[in-house]
């Protein structure tokens, strides 16, 4: 148990390896591509997408294949991030800080608010890709998406509340 907390990478390695060699096994074809799961497609996916999001589209690490934990069957394949396509993105998310911290709450509330209509109109979708890909009855993939709903909703009631305080932490020497 040790070697997980020590050495991270090397599971992370050991995982993908298995992952790869799991999926070359039962290598038949990819489930976005047997017309079964339509909503795949609906939710903008393809047979491979990038796993990675920024101030530009794209990544540059190995593929990996995403498994139905079901039927051990590849769903789709996923190109990982590099190293370097991590850097590129702390570097935007900095930057869009500085953007977002000057961005008035209820505005921030306000493009929550998108996003949590955006969720509910893809949750049926979102509910089955939770299902297909982590093995979870349909039920359950939508409360997970409905919870993400829920903290859009809570957030941007707390967006009109704020009025710029500073509430106290536990730890020490930190404001949140």
């Amino acid at each position: 148990m040790n070697v997980i907390h020590r050495c991270p990478h090397l599971v992370k390695s050991f995982v993908q390896r298995q992952c790869l060699h799991t999926s070359s096994r039962v290598m038949s074809s990819l489930l976005i591509d047997s017309g079964k799961y339509p909503f795949l497609y609906e939710l903008g996916l393809s047979s491979e997408n990038d796993g990675v999001h920024g101030a530009t589209r794209g990544a540059s690490g190995e593929v990996v294949e995403s498994i139905c934990p079901a039927n051990g069957q590849p769903i789709a394949r996923v190109r990982q991030g590099s190293l370097a396509d991590y850097e590129k993105i702390v570097t935007a998310a900095k930057e869009a800080w500085h953007v977002w911290s000057d961005v008035p709450a209820p505005q921030r509330g306000e493009i929550l608010r998108l996003i949590g209509h955006a969720l509910r109109e893809k949750k049926d979708q979102l509910g089955k890709l939770v299902a297909l890909e982590v093995g979870k009855i349909k039920t359950e993939g939508d409360g997970e998406v409905q919870e993400f709903i829920d903290v859009c909703d809570y957030s941007v009631g707390l967006s009109r509340m704020l009025g710029g305080n500073v509430f106290p932490s536990e730890r020490k020497h930190y404001f949140s």
